[in-house]
């Protein structure tokens, strides 16, 4: 994947992803992924995946949105064991627990 011209992407460790998956999460890794900015084109997306889900009686966590805006942008797959958590957003999904 690539950065929009002029922006750098940010990466990050699986220590950061599995910190967003605690019942309780840190609030400084809270507040800092959520300063992140979004840019017009994943912000679109966003709009349209958590618009599209609520339309179908199954809303999904802000993350979860975002994760799949940003799979959708850039026509990524998601790799996940929770896949039913993102069907029907318009993205490709993986199961590396079954697939």
């Amino acid at each position: 994947m690539r950065a929009h011209a002029g922006e750098a992407m940010t990466i990050l460790d699986t220590n950061v992803v599995s910190e967003l998956m605690l019942p309780i999460p840190s609030p400084a890794v809270l507040s800092w992924v959520s300063a992140q900015p979004l840019d017009a084109f994943h912000a679109t997306a966003f709009s349209c995946i958590a618009a599209g889900r609520r339309a179908q009686g199954r809303p999904m966590a802000e993350f979860d949105a975002q994760i799949s805006a940003i799979a959708y942008v850039h026509g990524a797959v998601l790799a996940t064991r929770h896949t039913t958590d993102f069907e029907g957003c318009g993205i490709r999904l993986a199961n590396p627990w079954v697939d």
